[in-house]
């Protein structure tokens, strides 16, 4: 019995529909510390025009603002309002005057001690009576009269008030003198009332929303078989354009070699070795588009047709599917890789080629067989021609072991285990 003598509810602030300070979650244990008084949650947080915004840029007043409480699936919004005739008083004001009286009497320590006690009790406050009262809002009236709430219901549970509110969902208003038999929970808007300002409870049922973690998210064979053809064909698009761009760029520093096979300060087989190094890189990179073209007409033609006409059958294996959706990522791949290399490549033909022109802006140039200037030992740009030479064929010789341009293969390790990434396991039969 006992784990049914609390609730847990959500506060929040509002002013002018917009959230004034963060939700809190409350749990409240019935008769409890954490649990208030009806009559005192009306008279602390309803009635009480000197209570102030918990947020300290908000200036507003008790009046300006509303407080809501949600539970599951409902929402109970409070909302205080003036009135044009304030509430009659009632006899509990009478009996207040008696007692005040009759305390004159006694001894200051004895009064002070019943003024506490009396301070407490709601049989006798020492502030207006709260009244209450219902509307219909089906029906457009008052629905009940105007009572003065008693001091039982000034001291019930403001927890197990809310959980009434709550869950009392199949109760219906007994008024039949205005002909009104609506559901207590949902149709009437219940008052509570205390000189000239009234508290407006009313609910609404909501629906709330969670954060939910799926352990498997769905997977649409059918968007990612569309969506794979459609990498392939803008990855075809876009390395055509990237290889005539490196095609152009081999072309014009080719042509500035060969320039420098006039000029007598610069020794032909520095030329040369610069030239081959571009004719492979131009061969390698023809050989690339041709290889990477051929794969990507390969998988479109046979993953578009074969495998869509398998997949309304339901015979579509796979690994067929697992290769479709890896390719797009290994031509990228594949691709960065070898740009990487050619531009690493491209640099160190152009820096000895930089240090060749150097070399002939300094001696002067002339045909073949002219006098030459021979070249000062320690010159810098000598040595940077010669740094260059070393820097080609360490490259030539690092890329020859790792790159197979031809296959579209790498080695998978650094301990030399070499396996075609496009070959077989992308491809499978």
């Amino acid at each position: 019995p006992l784990d049914h003598q609390a609730i847990l509810i959500t506060s929040v602030w509002m002013t002018d529909k917009t959230q004034c300070c963060p939700a809190e979650v409350k749990g409240i244990c019935y008769y409890s510390m954490q649990d208030v008084s009806l009559g005192q949650f009306l008279r602390d947080s309803c009635f009480n025009l000197s209570l102030k915004c918990q947020n300290p840029s908000c200036k507003k007043s008790v009046i300006d603002h509303s407080l809501s409480f949600i539970h599951n699936d409902g929402l109970i919004n409070i909302s205080v309002e003036r009135m044009d005739n304030p509430i009659p008083t009632s006899g509990l004001a009478q009996k207040k005057q008696q007692k005040d009286a009759a305390e004159s009497s006694t001894s200051t320590a004895s009064a002070s001690n019943k003024h506490q006690h009396e301070e407490s009790s709601p049989d006798i406050p020492d502030y207006e009576p709260i009244a209450t009262w219902t509307y219909c809002t089906k029906c457009d009236q008052v629905v009940t009269p105007l009572i003065f709430l008693s001091k039982q219901t000034w001291q019930w549970s403001f927890g197990k008030f809310l959980e009434v509110y709550f869950y009392n969902r199949d109760a219906i208003i007994n008024a039949p003198g205005h002909r009104c038999s609506c559901r207590m929970q949902s149709a009437p808007q219940l008052f509570f009332g205390c000189g000239s300002l009234a508290a407006r409870f009313t609910y609404e049922k909501i629906t709330p929303y969670s954060v939910y973690c799926r352990r498997h998210l769905p997977f649409d064979e059918t968007f990612h078989r569309g969506h794979s053809l459609q990498d392939l064909e803008h990855i075809s698009t876009t390395s055509s354009s990237l290889f005539v761009k490196y095609d152009k760029q081999i072309d014009a520093i080719s042509r500035e070699t060969r320039d420098l096979f006039g000029s007598a300060m610069n020794k032909p087989e520095h030329l040369q070795a610069v030239l081959s190094e571009l004719n492979l890189v131009s061969g390698e990179v023809d050989n690339a588009s041709k290889v990477l073209q051929e794969k990507i007409s390969s998988v479109t033609a046979k993953y578009s047709k074969v495998a869509a006409e398998a997949a309304k059958r339901g015979e579509v294996r796979s690994e067929y599917n697992e290769a479709l959706f890896n390719f797009p990522w290994y031509s990228r791949r594949y691709l960065f890789m070898l740009a990487s290399a050619w531009n690493e490549r491209l640099s160190a033909a152009g820096q000895a080629l930089s240090a060749m022109k150097k070399i002939q802006h300094a001696g002067g140039s002339g045909r073949g067989d002219s006098v030459g200037v021979p070249v000062i030992v320690g010159d810098a740009s000598a040595e940077e021609v010669i740094e260059g030479m070393k820097r080609i064929r360490m490259l030539q010789d690092t890329y020859s072991r790792n790159y197979n341009v031809a296959k579209m293969t790498m080695p998978r390790s650094q301990k030399g285990e070499t396996g075609g990434l496009f070959e077989g396991n992308i491809l499978p039969d």
